[in-house]
């Protein structure tokens, strides 16, 4: 079973664009096992990289988390309107 929040590393918010299929089925997963969509994220991303691994997927997994974190605003609300605080104005849609 995961360790408890209190028990994990510091965690780093972040912003996630998923396309209406994979929204739904987050979801269902999240009721399903009766934990946050947020928490489904962090699984299937444990669950990626433990894959890779097994793959022997060393370089793959180095390059994904070197940019994990790696840009910093100062700006504490950066994470909830990001396209904002990256390009200095809000995302218009395509």
């Amino acid at each position: 079973m995961d360790k408890p929040m209190t028990q994990r590393a510091r965690m780093r918010r972040t912003q996630v664009c998923l396309g209406d299929a994979d929204y739904q089925m987050a979801m269902r997963l999240a009721a399903q096992e009766r934990v946050s969509l947020a928490e489904v994220i962090r699984r299937a991303l444990r669950q990626y990289g433990t894959t890779s691994l097994a793959r022997g997927d060393e370089e793959l997994k180095r390059r994904f988390f070197s940019v994990v974190g790696t840009g910093q605003s100062g700006d504490r609300r950066a994470s909830l309107d990001h396209d904002r605080a990256i390009y200095a104005r809000p995302f218009r849609g395509r």
